[in-house]
């Protein structure tokens, strides 16, 4: 926010902030799930084996990116039709920037589940270099990219350090000191996962620009139910075909069914 106000002046600080409090909003109800399995994945890395943790790992990480790309989604056709409603048009931002922070949302997020896994597994020491890497890289490309493209390149800044240093570095290191196994396989299945929600998303974007019922209020509860049921159903016609995802769907219901018995 100083680095924007510095280049941009306050009118485009209010409308970052305006978007990163609904942004921040739905961190903070992802990071209930995030901490309600943190205990859970402690006491698994103590008593079980590695493999065991690794499959877990895959299992949660599947549930979480649904998850996450479902907000991602919600973001991508809500953000925009809602800021119009709450500070009008004059305070919302371009497509461009909504986008980006859509982007922002889904790479800060998709990582999660492994953080959970490194931080459990103790392995801070070993991101020391990496968590100043970024900090810096962060601050140094906010300044260049702030100055040439104001908001736009501060969002891009962050995108680039996020994934560089924190999603593929320490996704690196913890597979290497923790899961003892090439991550090669872990980033090939989000690549997959990222271009399932950029189809899905495109879809759900297209659907929703077509509703215009005359009325903002009615026409945004109609996209927010598009929201709840047309990328979930998709999503799940493509995992159910898929045996690998068909499987982890599968262990969710019988979870399920345990607990009603």
């Amino acid at each position: 926010s100083i680095i924007l106000s510095v280049f941009c002046g306050l009118v485009d600080v209010a409308i970052y902030s305006n978007y990163y409090y609904i942004f921040n909003a739905i961190v903070g109800f992802l990071t209930i799930f995030i901490t309600s399995i943190s205990a859970g994945v402690g006491n698994s890395i103590a008593t079980e084996t590695l493999d065991k943790n690794y499959n877990d790992f895959k299992k949660v990480n599947f549930y979480f990116i649904w998850i996450v790309s479902w907000c991602a989604i919600c973001l991508l056709c809500l953000y925009q039709p809602f800021m119009n409603i709450w500070v009008g048009e004059e305070l919302t931002a371009t497509n461009t920037v909504m986008i980006l922070f859509c982007l922002y949302f889904y790479i800060a997020q998709a990582g999660k589940i492994r953080s959970v896994y490194a931080s459990s597994a103790g392995l801070w020491w070993e991101f020391r270099y990496l968590e100043i890497g970024e900090m810096i890289a962060n601050l140094a490309l906010n300044f260049a990219l702030g100055y040439f493209f104001g908001m736009v390149g501060i969002l891009w800044a962050t995108l680039i350090t996020v994934f560089g240093f924190s999603f593929i570095g320490i996704t690196i290191i913890t597979f290497k000191c923790f899961f003892k196994r090439s991550p090669r396989r872990f980033f090939l299945s989000n690549i997959l996962y990222f271009l399932l929600c950029a189809a899905v998303a495109a879809l759900t974007y297209f659907v929703t620009g077509l509703i215009d019922l005359g009325n903002e209020y009615i026409s945004f509860i109609v996209k927010g139910l598009i929201c709840v049921f047309l990328p979930n159903i998709v999503y799940f016609c493509v995992y159910i075909s898929n045996k690998t995802t068909r499987n982890y769907i599968a262990s969710v219901k019988s979870v399920l069914l345990k607990g009603r018995k």
